[in-house]
Formats: structure tokens, sequence, C-alpha cells
């Protein structure tokens, strides 16, 4: 996974130049974190789009058409972050997590340190 053209080893090399006693683990994890960090700010532009839409419509956008160009991809999996409708006036959007599987969105990560192994997806669920 890259964030805009960095790997993790990228980064690795960048700490490094800081001359800070980071360990590859350390590396690793601030590494996850910031990905986190952008996956959440791309789930805020997406929440935008589904407000919009909802200030043009009315309604709530049932779903998000494949191909939307301005739909953000999620940085884990490279495809579209997810979005479902949940009555209403609530929806979920969400980003498979650092493990890269689809949890349905059922279990989320917004707090804490994320772990590179964690079988949680990171997104934000709007209830009714």
């Amino acid at each position: 996974m890259a964030i805009d053209g960095y790997t993790a080893q990228g980064f690795m090399n960048i700490l490094a130049l800081t001359h800070q006693p980071f360990s590859p683990e350390e590396c690793i994890n601030i590494y996850a974190r910031l990905v986190k960090n952008y996956v959440l700010w791309r789930i805020v532009l997406a929440m935008d789009q589904v407000y919009r839409y909802y200030q043009s419509n009315g309604v709530l956008p049932d779903r998000i058409e494949a191909g939307n160009k301005e739909w953000p991809l999620d940085l884990f999996n490279d495809k579209p972050l997810r979005y479902n409708k949940t009555g209403k006036n609530g929806f979920t959007i969400y980003s498979v997590g650092p493990d890269e599987k689809d949890n349905n969105g059922q279990h989320f990560n917004i707090g804490n340190p994320v772990d590179i192994d964690e079988p949680l997806d990171v997104g934000i669920r709007i209830t009714e």
C-alpha cells in the first residue's frame, strides 16, 4: 500500500533521515496511522458528496454509481470506498481497513491506533 507514491519502506527511509531511533516496527505503526488518517480524510470527502446529493434531491442516494470518478478510493485496496444506505436518513461509509478484507462495515476502528493485521474496517456510521 502506498500514499501518493510513498511505500512503507520509503517512509522508513525518510524517518531514518530524522536521526531518531525508530525501530522498523515503530516505522510500520507510524505509517499505518498515517494511512488510516488519510483514509478518514477520504471518508470525510465521501460524506460531503452524500450530503450534497441529499441537499439537491432531498433523499440520500440508494447507492454510489460505479464509475463515479469523484468518489474517493480506499487506500487499502484501491477500490471505491464502501457506501451503504441504512434507512431513510442513515448511511455507512467505510474502508476495508489494513487487513484488506471487507467486514461489511460491522466493526470500526476510529479512535485507536491501527494495527496492520487488525480485522476491523475503518469508517463512519450515521444513524437516523
